[in-house]
């Protein structure tokens, strides 16, 4: 475990000006990095054209056996939301409708026995429709994160 970082999710800032680490996950949604909520120098993600799916997404494969089994991981998001370039209103209160739902962040254990898959964070109320939101949560590893024979997911 010496090469992973205390952060699971690599770029997860977007530090580096990419989206390096990251990849989309079903459909065709376009991924793209813009000036984030503190301006040039800060980085966002911007997704797009992620049509009416609640399964058109980004993700993260991670990182193999640098999960800790019963280790409390956090995750927050910080992330605005458009839809046709202007911005949207999304009901966190709403799980299935992909016209109104907010962000969640998932993580999902592949297997070649069974699958795991835990919604481990929500968007936070009330939500701004012209500025910033969060999706905040935390979760504990599983068992199944770390036997995984696959890969382990983290997407949004």
């Amino acid at each position: 475990q010496s090469s992973c970082s205390s952060n699971i999710v690599l770029n997860g800032d977007f530090h580096t000006g990419s989206t390096k680490y990251w990849s989309t996950y079903y459909g065709t949604p376009f991924l793209k990095i813009i000036d984030g909520k503190n301006g040039p120098g800060d980085y966002a993600l911007r997704i797009y054209n992620r049509g009416d799916s609640i399964y058109n997404s980004v993700k993260q494969d991670l990182q193999m056996g640098c999960l800790v089994e019963g280790e409390r991981y956090i995750v927050q998001i910080e992330y605005k939301l458009e839809k046709n370039g202007s911005p949207f209103e999304c009901d966190p209160s709403v799980e299935e409708d992909p016209l109104t739902r907010c962000l969640e962040f998932d993580i999902k254990s592949f297997d070649s026995q069974q699958h795991e898959h835990k919604t481990v964070a929500y968007t936070s109320s009330p939500f701004n429709v012209n500025g910033w939101n969060y999706v905040v949560g935390a979760f504990h590893a599983t068992n199944k994160m770390i036997t995984a024979d696959e890969k382990v997911s983290a997407f949004f």
